[in-house]
C-alpha cells in the first residue's frame, strides 16, 4: 500500500508538474509572440520614417543649393556638380519611397520635382548666357542666339516655397511618428 501510494502521488505530481511547464511555455510563447510583433513592426516603421527622412533631406539640399547657387556666382560646371547632383539624389530617393506615397503626396512631390527642374533650367539658362556671351566677347562668334530663354520670376520663388512647405507637411503626416509611438507603446504593455 505504501508503494502504491508513493506512486500514485508521484503520478499525480507529474501531472501538475508537466501541467505548470504547460501553461508556463505558453505564457513564454505568447510573450515571444508579441515581442517579435513589436520588434517587427519597430523595423517595418522604422523602414518607413527612413525613406520619408531621406525624401525630406534630399528635397531641402536640392532646395537650399538652387538658392545658394541662383543667389552666388558660378558656371555651368559647378552647377553640374552641385545642383544636378542634389535634384538626381531627391529624385532618386522620392522614387525609393514612393512606395509609402498616397496620392495626394505624389502629386504635392511631383509638383515639386517639377518646380526644381524649372529652376534648373532657369538657372542653367542664366550661366549659359552669361559664359555665352563672354564667349562671344572674346571669340567674336555668336553663341548666345542658340540658347533657349527660361526665367525665374518672384511669384516662382513663392510658389516654389509654398510648394516645399506644403511637400515638409505631408511627409510629416505620412511618417506617422505619433501614432507609431502610441501603437508601440500599446503593444509593449
Amino acid at each position: 500500500i505504501v508503494a502504491l501510494t508513493s506512486i500514485l502521488t508521484l503520478l499525480v505530481s507529474n501531472y501538475f508538474n508537466r501541467k505548470n511547464t504547460l501553461s508556463h511555455n505558453r505564457a513564454i510563447l505568447k510573450n515571444t509572440l508579441i515581442q517579435n510583433r513589436a520588434i517587427f513592426l519597430d523595423n517595418f516603421f522604422k523602414y518607413k520614417y527612413d525613406a520619408i527622412n531621406e525624401v525630406n533631406s534630399k528635397m531641402m539640399n536640392c532646395r537650399n543649393d538652387l538658392n545658394t547657387f541662383y543667389n552666388l556666382p558660378g558656371n555651368i560646371k559647378n552647377f553640374k556638380e552641385d545642383v544636378s547632383n542634389s535634384l538626381d539624389s531627391f529624385i532618386k530617393s522620392k522614387i525609393e519611397a514612393e512606395i509609402w506615397f498616397d496620392e495626394d503626396a505624389s502629386k504635392i512631390l511631383n509638383n515639386v520635382m517639377g518646380i526644381f527642374r524649372k529652376f534648373c533650367s532657369a538657372i542653367f539658362y542664366e550661366r549659359s548666357l552669361l559664359e555665352a556671351k563672354r564667349e562671344t566677347e572674346e571669340t567674336g562668334i555668336d553663341t548666345v542666339s542658340h540658347i533657349t530663354k527660361t526665367e525665374i520670376k518672384s511669384e516662382d520663388w513663392k510658389k516654389f516655397n509654398d510648394n516645399i512647405k506644403l511637400a515638409q507637411i505631408k511627409l510629416k503626416e505620412l511618417a506617422g511618428i505619433d501614432i507609431y509611438e502610441k501603437y508601440i507603446n500599446e503593444i509593449r504593455k
